[in-house]
């Protein structure tokens, strides 16, 4: 797929990425083949991240969800 025909979207966590390294984000959009295995551990904040997530939508009924986490 070319660039022209991705669409773009930018998560929470690619937001803080960003913010912490501008550098990190740029490989991670246009050389995700440089990115390591998922450890365990990240594998655990990822389903805490998620929870968080449905606890947030159940807190706020009303709010738009998010279909990249």
């Amino acid at each position: 797929m070319s660039q022209s025909n991705k669409t773009a979207y930018l998560s929470k966590s690619l937001y803080m990425r960003g913010l912490q390294c501008h550098k990190s984000l740029y490989l991670d959009r246009h050389r995700p083949e440089l990115r390591g295995e998922a450890t365990p551990e990240l594998e655990v904040l990822w389903a805490r991240g998620h929870e968080v997530g449905v606890y947030a939508h159940m807190l706020f009924r009303g709010g738009v969800g998010s279909l990249f986490w």
